[in-house]
């Protein structure tokens, strides 16, 4: 509760009591007051006060203020208590912990290092080691935790704000608030000031009622101790990945047509089913890394709030001690990246409770600045996790030259919404906006300045378990849902229709992605992976720079024969060779369309209308780059 406040009051300084109870304070607390920042070096003292509480009792027992500031300062009942300790090394330690001058007092490395902690083993992986199973079944299946509790009770309609607002209110009409005499040197204003004024600060707690929550879980871990199942209510199979293959097409076109629910909000706020989930992950991930299969298996379906940090660190295959590499990166230093990372970490989502404060910015400072560091609680494997995020789905963005590689995306970004949307497709080439003006930041961050940070947990929950590249199909997936007002715009207007995609459903993004990427032929985007690699591995810079917009005539894709065997049977053929080739021969079923004749789809006769309309795919067959669109 102390560290709480203390942040969110400014150290102190903008309100009237001190912040802490003054026997667990540090003499430099004392003495700087709440003008400068307190810092570890005091916890530590706060630390030993606690210790030799724990053995003798109260040491400052019915001291007024004054006196405990200059016990405090001078050391006397401290020393007393010490004196009085016959284990050596329990004495050293605290003597350590009680050290008067902040600069000697030594810091919790050093202080997790002493001899009285040498008979003590500490479990440094972020995951418990796999345990062998009990053979006789537990007697309680799952207990909650407290964060656990308190979410559940959320899930059932608790609400803290009101909690605490029934509590504490003490509020008042201000007619009853007036005094019973003013006189004529009353400051009028400093009056009405104090007429709204509430007290400072109320010690004391809300007991939240937990009854409900307490019942609902009961009844849950009778069916466990029963049975237990992972099926559920929600059918979550279409998000599985099918072999691509000619047997499977019907399959996988049934899923394209059928457009399913992503049903986010009925899974948030089903009690029984996040009771369920939570108590299955809990249980693989105390089997991890052995259970690491069983995990991406469950993770498709979907990832419990509470513990999205762990499974996200199985699935990106994390194992050992993070802090031993987190600790590796000085990131005390100042270097160049510094002023960098000050102007930019306070304007990233600060409508977010913690992000918006010095410690988020100075948290999150670190954890990016290790990560810079390398390319050149929790933080260490939200580093560990965020670097092995970054190898998988950015691996050759952060480079002194990623132009290849960017040519590359673009390319095939283009190609992917030629094949999905070829009219949307047409439109932006006609227009001259090519992906390079808009997709280029949607990849580097991933889509995380592009939707709230909530929905980009969701997001990033279906990368990280989705099929290669899932991040291309949301790009496509985000024009197809601003279609309409595309088709009306010139190339100034959608780039202001750009700067704000508040309209864009991030549901909508996730399933059409899965939708999208199973009917895709794998061979649109081949050669990506190699080309990630190969960028990341020639990290130097190149005399010659590319244009984008050299490929700007580039907007139809190709696919491979073994693509094309596969999907043949789905495929209407188009053959825009000249006459006198497409005699000579041609594929059969395949028909032969001039490409004169045809200015526009309404040029169309109504049979091939029907014919395109009725098949999976259409394959054009030319005898040139068919991709150069006049």
């Amino acid at each position: 509760m102390n560290y709480g406040l203390y942040y969110i009051t400014g150290n102190g300084q903008h309100v009237e009591f001190p912040i802490g109870l003054p026997q667990y304070m540090a003499p430099e607390i004392f003495k700087s007051g709440p003008y400068e920042e307190s810092t570890a070096k005091s916890d530590i003292w706060s630390f030993g006060i606690l210790l030799l509480e724990l053995y003798f009792g109260n040491i400052f027992d019915n001291q007024s203020i004054e006196e405990l500031v200059v016990n405090v300062m001078e050391r006397k009942p401290i020393i007393q208590k010490l004196d009085l300790l016959d284990d050596l090394e329990f004495k050293s330690f605290i003597s350590l912990c009680l050290e008067e001058d902040s600069a000697k007092r030594p810091d919790t490395d050093t202080l997790i290092n002493h001899s009285w902690f040498k008979d003590l083993e500490v479990e440094n992986t972020w995951y418990k080691r796999p345990h062998i199973p009990k053979k006789q079944k537990d007697e309680k299946p799952f207990e909650p935790n407290l964060k656990e509790a308190y979410y559940f009770w959320k899930l059932l309609g608790g609400d803290i704000e009101k909690e605490i607002s029934d509590k504490f209110d003490t509020s008042q009409k201000y007619l009853l608030s007036l005094p019973n005499t003013v006189t004529r040197e009353t400051n009028i204003k400093n009056l009405a000031i104090s007429l709204q004024q509430k007290p400072l600060y109320v010690d004391s707690f809300k007991e939240i009622n937990m009854e409900k929550a307490s019942s609902e879980v009961q009844v849950i871990r009778k069916t466990l101790e029963k049975s237990f199942s992972t099926s559920s209510t929600y059918d979550d199979r279409w998000k599985y990945p099918i072999e691509w293959s000619a047997n499977t097409q019907k399959e996988i076109w049934g899923i394209y047509t059928m457009k399913p629910n992503l049903a986010l909000n009925s899974k948030n706020t089903d009690f029984k089913y996040q009771f369920m989930r939570l108590f299955l992950f809990k249980s693989l991930l105390k089997k991890f890394p052995q259970t690491l299969a069983s995990i991406k298996q469950e993770a498709i379906k979907d990832i419990p709030t509470l513990l999205r940090g762990q499974i996200w660190a199985a699935l990106l295959g994390i194992v050992g001690d993070p802090e031993l590499e987190y600790d590796e990166y000085k990131t005390n230093v100042e270097d160049t990246s510094d002023k960098q990372l000050d102007l930019d970490i306070p304007r990233c989502h600060q409508y977010h409770e913690l992000l918006a404060t010095p410690l988020g910015h100075q948290k999150l400072k670190r954890v990016l600045k290790a990560w810079i560091v390398c390319e050149k609680g929790k933080q260490a494997l939200a580093f560990t996790s965020m670097k092995a995020f970054i190898n998988r789905f950015c691996k050759g963005f952060f480079v002194l030259d990623n132009s290849t590689l960017m040519r590359e995306l673009m390319l095939k970004f283009r190609y992917l919404l030629s094949f999905h949307d070829p009219d949307l497709s047409y439109h932006l080439h006609h227009i001259g906006l090519g992906p390079e003006f808009y997709a280029i930041s949607w990849f580097m961050t991933l889509y995380a300045h592009v939707f709230p940070i909530d929905k980009i947990y969701y997001l990033w929950d279906h990368f990280i378990v989705g099929p290669d590249y899932l991040f291309m199909y949301v790009g496509v997936s985000i024009l197809k849902q601003m279609r309409d007002q595309l088709f009306e715009c010139d190339f100034t207007n959608a780039m202001l229709l750009f700067s704000e995609l508040s309209e864009v459903n991030v549901e909508t993004c996730i399933v059409d992605s899965i939708r999208f990427s199973k009917v895709t032929p794998p061979s649109i985007l081949e050669n990506l992976k190699m080309i990630m690699e190969t960028s990341m591995a020639n990290n130097s810079p190149t005399k010659s720079r590319f244009s984008f917009l050299s490929n700007k005539s580039s907007i139809i894709p190709t696919i491979s024969l073994q693509d094309f065997e596969i999907i043949r049977e789905n495929s209407i053929i188009v053959d825009s060779r000249p006459i006198e080739k497409f005699k000579k021969g041609h594929f059969p079923t395949s028909i032969c369309v001039i490409p004169m004749n045809f200015t526009s789809s309404d040029s169309l006769s109504f049979g091939l209308k029907l014919l395109l309309q009725k098949n999976c795919y259409t394959i054009l067959v030319s005898e040139r780059e068919i991709d150069e669109v006049n």
